[in-house]
């Protein structure tokens, strides 16, 4: 069981809010008709920086026993660039800087005085994903594309997705269908004590994939609530274990982390917004999770958002978890 207590400071600075690549509202008149042309939405650029700590004492890279302290720095750029009224396209990119205690055990897991440092010490996680966005308000129908790419010290990875979405005539529902599809290529980086030299591998396999695939149904209930349940599936095919991970066993014996090569996953998550004021909202979140490695798992979460200033807003929350 698990209970954690935490708050998030979340800094959205909309750096460009009113570029318009329409012009004000026009008439054109032809053989009696008259046509108004609306203006395209102005372009939307949104900065992001997060801030990520934690501590503990159960390292997966030292078996389970060991310090986890791991701190991450997040600066992102988001940018919605309306193409017509009905082509909107999104280009998000950023960097996660992080420090990380635990995997520097790689290489330093039986002298705590070593001064050496392995590759993931200090390192940089860099992304970038592309997305199409197609809308007919007539018929309320939506959907859209997306293409990323990651790359840090031991992974590279890209992705691809899909999504279609149609509301209600009130606009009051929406149903919501997702795909995605995951693609991580991993360097085979094992402990120290555990490399061999002439060229075998521990692990016959170092790519992992992932297809996920879920439908949401939303709903405005009255004027201050909204809620949706999402149905969720997702299968990994692969590496699924960490190359780097160690694993100790009851006879002082130990070898790398090995899991099967599949795993099913059953998630289902019920999720409601209240809107208290102007300037506070109460989110409640439960969600219950099954595979087939034999794990079942319920988390619910309050958060409850408040906005101090047009430029800051603070999302203190509480989140119960028990697996």
């Amino acid at each position: 069981m698990r209970m954690q207590l935490k708050f998030k400071i979340l800094f959205l600075l909309p750096l460009i809010q009113a570029i318009a690549f329409g012009q004000a509202d026009s008439v054109e008149v032809e053989k009696d008709t008259i046509e108004i042309k609306k203006p395209v939405d102005p372009m939307d650029v949104n900065f992001i920086f997060s801030y990520y700590e934690q501590d503990g004492i159960h390292s997966p890279v030292t078996g389970g026993i060991g310090d986890e302290e791991l701190h991450d720095y997040v600066a992102k750029i988001s940018v919605t660039l309306p193409i017509t009224q009905k082509i909107t396209t999104t280009i998000t990119g950023g960097i996660d800087h992080y420090t990380s205690a635990s995997t520097d055990n790689i290489n330093n897991q039986f002298d705590a005085d070593a001064e050496e440092t392995s590759a993931s010490y200090v390192d940089d996680r860099i992304y970038t994903d592309i997305g199409i966005q197609f809308e007919n308000k007539k018929k309320r129908r939506y959907f859209g594309f997306n293409g990323g790419l990651s790359q840090e010290w031991d992974v590279d990875s890209f992705n691809a997705g899909a999504f279609y979405a149609k509301t209600s005539k009130d606009d009051n529902k929406q149903i919501k269908f997702n795909a995605s599809y995951f693609n991580d290529k991993w360097e085979l980086i094992y402990p120290t004590e555990l490399r061999k030299f002439d060229g075998t591998e521990l692990l016959d396999v170092s790519l992992k994939q992932l297809f996920d695939v879920f439908v949401t149904g939303s709903a405005i209930i009255n004027k201050r609530m909204q809620a949706s349940i999402t149905l969720e599936g997702v299968y990994q095919t692969g590496l699924l274990s960490t190359p780097f991970h160690r694993a100790y066993f009851t006879d002082t014996t130990h070898n790398i982390e090995i899991l099967p090569k599949s795993r099913l996953k059953l998630p289902i998550g019920i999720h409601s917004s209240f809107y208290l004021s102007n300037f506070m909202i109460l989110k409640m979140y439960y969600r219950f999770y099954i595979d087939d490695f034999g794990i079942q798992a319920h988390t619910a979460e309050i958060e409850v958002p408040l906005k101090v200033h047009k430029l800051i807003r603070i999302n203190p929350f509480y989140r119960f978890h028990i697996q």
